[in-house]
């Protein structure tokens, strides 16, 4: 494995193609980049894997993609985005964070295709203006995995009119949940439209206020015009919109607080019933199916 230190603070002007492991040790600086538009300072692929730890980087857009085999591990250090997400699972694609600090205006590490792979350990991972880790809802993204096993996720809002969310799931992908906090100021703390979502411990928590302490009224959450009912900690939205086969929610353990419900039902067929299982855990309010 190469291995690469920093001896002071580096500014990238090109996308930069890892095909092989190579660590770099931030040595405490900084890397930025003169890339505008919808680039990557960092393209891991065909067997390649991207550490990074003891620095900061600052993207425009997205700091780092991870696909075709390609693998982006953080180990430590500060990782921003001045417009997006700061990194990407993309098709087999996998970003493991251990500890460090990311923030993005849309969020942290986003999946937004197939098989992609997040795996959060450690750390704090932030979005400003809408979640901390989200997949994609269009045909054929599917198939993505998350899992959370500590760390701390973060959703925030600001722009009018929609929802914070914590981590959103809206294909046929599958959630993990075995430790770890996931807050959501102003929202939902997990929004479903898709998928397989088992929690068996951590916490999910939907609070009523954004960042700054004021009041979210009901409003929509991600792409969809839905307006949710509350502030829930879990949504459970079944949509003709999207890749929901199969959709199930398994609570084993943990602790899921909401402001007017801890799960929120919506979206389904008459006569239809939602695949909810709850064997263990603490939910706040109680979940009282329909």
């Amino acid at each position: 494995m190469s291995a690469l230190n920093l001896s002071g603070n580096l500014t990238l002007s090109s996308t930069k193609s890892i095909d092989r492991p190579i660590t770099i040790d931030l040595g405490g600086n900084k890397i930025t980049t003169t890339q505008s538009g919808k680039t990557y300072m960092f393209n891991v692929k065909n067997g390649g894997v991207l550490t990074l730890k003891n620095g900061e980087i600052e993207a425009n857009y997205r700091a780092g993609i991870a696909q075709n085999g390609g693998q982006i591990i953080i180990e430590s250090g500060s990782y921003t985005s001045k417009n997006n997400a700061v990194f990407e699972a993309k098709t087999n694609g996998k970003v493991v964070v251990n500890d460090g600090t990311l923030v993005g205006p849309e969020g942290a590490v986003l999946a937004p295709a197939a098989n992609g792979i997040i795996e959060i350990n450690g750390g704090t991972l932030e979005g400003l203006d809408n979640f901390a880790i989200a997949t994609n809802g269009n045909a054929g993204n599917k198939g993505n995995l998350i899992t959370i096993n500590n760390g701390r996720l973060i959703g925030n809002i600001k722009t009018a009119g929609y929802e914070a969310i914590g981590v959103y799931i809206a294909n046929q992908d599958t959630f993990v949940m075995n430790g770890g906090t996931i807050i959501a100021n102003g929202g939902t703390g997990l929004c479903m439209r898709g998928g397989n979502v088992t929690i068996n411990g951590g916490s999910i928590t939907a609070t009523g206020t954004d960042k700054q302490g004021n009041p979210v009224a009901d409003g929509k959450i991600g792409d969809d015009a839905t307006i949710a009912t509350g502030v829930s900690a879990i949504v459970y939205h079944k949509s003709k919109d999207y890749q929901n086969a199969g959709m199930s929610l398994n609570i084993t353990g943990g602790t899921v607080t909401g402001v007017d419900k801890s799960i929120d039902v919506i979206g389904m067929a008459e006569g239809e019933e939602p695949t909810i299982n709850i064997t263990g855990g603490v939910l706040m309010p109680a979940y009282h199916a329909a």
